[in-house]
């Protein structure tokens, strides 16, 4: 058996992207939680007034700066308030919330192998529709690959995001960092035939050879927090009109099931989270200054936008670029490449600003 034969049967059951073997030394830039301790104490030291009505922080974590604002009188339910419904679709909130997650992990523990990432696809049969006919169905599938991965090679430690083919065939990816152990290809295509099922033994030769993949090279060009963020996030705008969209659009069959489950989730990875309070003019001075950075480090986009025909009167869309805004009002979060290093710099405007120049 020739070399390539070899190679061949050991990825038997796999497909195989572009790059896969690499093995070059993966550099990544994941801030440490330390280093956000040490970047929260150089804020200029607020004491917060007893009597005000409300408090303001900062948060910095190793991919975003957040500033908000908790009330300190008593909670009150808001007349529109709704208790949670099933999700039901990929809404804009849910997009910001994972960016937000993804950011604010401590990535760290996920690289004590000293190994190289590597993003898994797991994908279905083509008779999806029988082997998972709901999102409950596909989460339990998840759920039985977490534990065999785990029976196998310890704790994992891992994102996951599902996406869906034009057909509605979902299938999930998960980003870490794969085991150093012989023909764990072979295991993987193995698993996760065995775990969806299909009873057609054609059909399930074909699952085996064509239901997974790993691919280095991506994962290689995810160096720090933001850049996964935007990776997992690249294909999940909201925008109807999006060429991706249709990734984000469960099967209908499970929106008549009820809910169509979790886009996203994280497997064995923990938030790094340095907060420090400030005053409320420290606050809004903040939120000017992340949006300007990010105003001046965006590149625009495209959005659809509606417009009036002044000689007929008749609407029609148009495309024009635009910037996205970052934090419209005195609280939200923006995605930066390195949380202590922004977390440093806002401190040094802070102190010049309030400290030496006076409050």
């Amino acid at each position: 058996m020739t070399e390539k034969e070899t190679l061949n049967e050991a990825n038997a059951g796999l497909v195989i992207y572009d790059k896969t073997d690499r093995s070059e030394v993966y550099e990544h830039t994941f801030t440490t939680p330390q280093a956000l301790d040490e970047a929260s104490k150089t804020f200029p030291v607020y004491e917060a007034e007893k009597k005000s009505s409300a408090r303001h922080f900062v948060s910095l974590t190793p991919a975003s700066v957040k500033v908000s604002k908790h009330s300190n009188l008593n909670s009150v339910k808001s007349p529109n308030y709704q208790p949670r419904k099933q999700i039901t679709e990929w809404s804009k909130k849910s997009r910001s919330n994972m960016v937000a997650v993804l950011c604010s992990l401590d990535y760290l523990p996920m690289f004590e192998s000293g190994s190289i990432p590597a993003l898994i696809t797991l994908t279905y049969p083509k008779n999806f529709q029988k082997l998972v006919p709901s999102a409950a169905e596909a989460t339990r599938h998840l759920k039985l690959f977490r534990q065999r991965y785990e029976r196998a090679f310890g704790t994992i430690r891992a994102i996951y995001k599902w996406e869906f083919q034009r057909s509605g065939s979902p299938h999930a990816h998960i980003f870490l960092v794969p085991p150093q152990v012989p023909n764990f290809r072979s295991w993987l295509s193995k698993t996760w035939a065995d775990i969806v099922g299909e009873t057609d033994p054609v059909e399930y030769q074909k699952h085996l050879k064509a239901g997974t993949g790993l691919d280095y090279g991506e994962a290689l060009r995810s160096t720090d927090p933001k850049r996964l963020a935007v990776y997992f996030s690249k294909h999940s705008s909201p925008n109807s009109n999006g060429q991706k969209e249709y990734q984000n659009q469960p099967p209908d069959f499970w929106k008549e099931a009820g809910s169509v489950g979790r886009f996203w989730g994280r497997w064995g990875l923990k938030t790094a989270v340095a907060t420090v309070e400030v005053s409320e003019e420290q606050a809004k001075f903040v939120s000017r200054t992340i949006r300007r950075w990010a105003r001046a480090n965006t590149k625009p986009r495209k959005v659809f936008v509606w417009r009036v025909n002044t000689k007929t009167g008749e609407l029609y869309k148009r495309t024009v670029k635009r910037r996205p805004k970052r934090m419209p009002r005195i609280q939200g979060f923006c995605a930066v490449n390195d949380g202590s290093k922004m977390g440093n710099e806002l401190a040094r405007a802070l102190q010049a600003r309030f400290v030496s120049g006076g409050e």
